[in-house]
């Protein structure tokens, strides 16, 4: 079967990252009339953003909605980047949504990068499937990401922290100015508690006009993944775990459960129900989010952690979660990232760090000034589960995960469980 569509993504997979708004200006514009969106709430951050996305759309299907997501880098196909109510868009229906977009491109004179494609897809086909409800989450920054075409009536940011500067500024002001642009009057503007620097620029934002219902102010959370509280003005949620563990999801799911409160009594005229929320927040799952994976006595965990900040949540998770485990970690990261700082954080870990090159193009191998322990991630996994008794953990990039799990599968390595 031809597949038109896939086949220009896959030409495009490396297209210049220019930022050329204007060209996803044209095409919201020339879509818009004949493609309107359902209700859609955009999710920005620098980490927490896939999480955060994962616990809302759990939270509304519970109270009877269907909901279409949207969210990026995928892991395995790029099917999985578009889903209503957790199920992967069919390739057919990719196809007829895509050939949409490739017309209007077309009649456009426009050459869309992989990512603009893509989400103007997922715009066409939640536009013919009309969902309740659209969560789309932002690919980078915020100001110039194609999502902020969306019409929405809600936004999400989660935590700010430094990750793409080269892009987006060298500090945390100058990154959250780029992620708040999101944001706008009249809508429901959830933010994520933020650093002095960070939320200076929220302050700024604040006082042109845009209202923000901010995690410590207008709700609060306490405990742990294991043992999660949530309270507003009105609600108050009993201790309940979260389906995803970590400190660092209290955030996440506080954030996702203020918006689903707001969105439902605004939007939907519905109160929450809190043990619907408790058994939702309790089943979210992730792909490549702390994966446990096993062999016989062999334990392998995979996570996509993939800057500085990402790294040292893992790692307080590990230490959280086992204590008493022994690691050793493979990691694979992307050429751009600051990878000696993620060394370092891992270090408090474990003595016990390889490092692999993996089969993409933004693999660090890319980068001659770095020196890797292995060149192929099979023939790193195969050593280290040869002379390691420990866990192996492996991290640094989606895109390592992504080539890490297919070698596991061809060795009969069996997923578990999140841990």
């Amino acid at each position: 079967m031809q597949q038109p569509f896939l086949e220009y993504l896959h030409h495009n997979l490396e297209s210049n990252m220019n930022f050329d708004f204007s060209r996803s200006q044209s095409m919201a514009y020339a879509l818009a009339p004949d493609h309107p969106l359902p209700h859609s709430i955009v999710i920005a951050g620098t980490n927490g953003k896939g999480s955060t996305t994962a616990f809302l759309s759990s939270l509304l299907q519970a109270h009877g909605l269907r909901v279409g997501t949207f969210t990026s880098p995928h892991l395995l196909e790029v099917y999985e980047r578009v889903q209503i109510n957790g199920k992967k868009i069919m390739s057919q229906d990719f196809e007829k949504a895509g050939a949409i977009v490739m017309q209007t491109m077309q009649s456009l004179q426009l050459t869309c990068t992989y990512f603009e494609a893509v989400t103007f897809m997922a715009w066409v086909h939640f536009a013919y499937t009309q969902p309740d409800v659209c969560l789309f989450e932002v690919g980078l920054g915020g100001r110039l990401d194609t999502t902020n075409t969306v019409a929405r009536i809600g936004s999400i940011v989660t935590k700010i922290d430094l990750d793409h500067m080269r892009f987006l500024g060298e500090n945390t002001y100058a990154i959250a100015k780029e992620k708040l642009a999101i944001c706008q009057t009249g809508a429901i503007n959830i933010i994520a508690n933020q650093d002095p620097l960070a939320q200076k620029a929220v302050d700024e934002t604040a006082a042109t006009g845009i209202d923000f219902r901010q995690e410590g102010q207008s709700f609060t959370h306490t405990g742990r993944s294991d043992h999660f509280s949530f309270c507003n003005q009105d609600i108050i949620l009993p201790p309940c775990p979260l389906g995803l563990p970590g400190k660092h999801q209290t955030s996440n799911a506080s954030l996702a459960m203020e918006m689903a409160y707001q969105y439902l009594g605004q939007y939907r005229s519905q109160k929450i129900d809190l043990s619907k929320s408790m058994r939702a927040l309790a089943a979210t799952r992730v792909l490549g989010r702390m994966e446990t994976w096993q062999k016989g006595s062999q334990t392998i965990i995979l996570d996509v952690a993939h800057n500085p900040a990402g790294i040292q949540a893992l790692v307080d998770t590990l230490i959280q979660y086992h204590p008493h485990t022994s690691f050793s970690v493979l990691l694979g990261c992307s050429a751009d990232k600051n990878h000696k700082a993620m060394q370092n954080i891992l270090a408090s870990l474990t003595d016990r760090i390889q490092t692999t090159a993996f089969d993409h193009p933004r693999s660090w191998h890319t980068n001659t000034g770095v020196s890797l322990d292995y060149e192929n991630v099979e023939d790193a996994l195969l050593s280290l589960s040869a002379t390691a008794a420990q866990t192996i953990l492996c991290t640094g990039s989606i895109f390592f995960v992504a080539c890490v799990v297919p070698i596991l599968q061809k060795h009969a390595f069996e997923l578990k469980t999140t841990i």
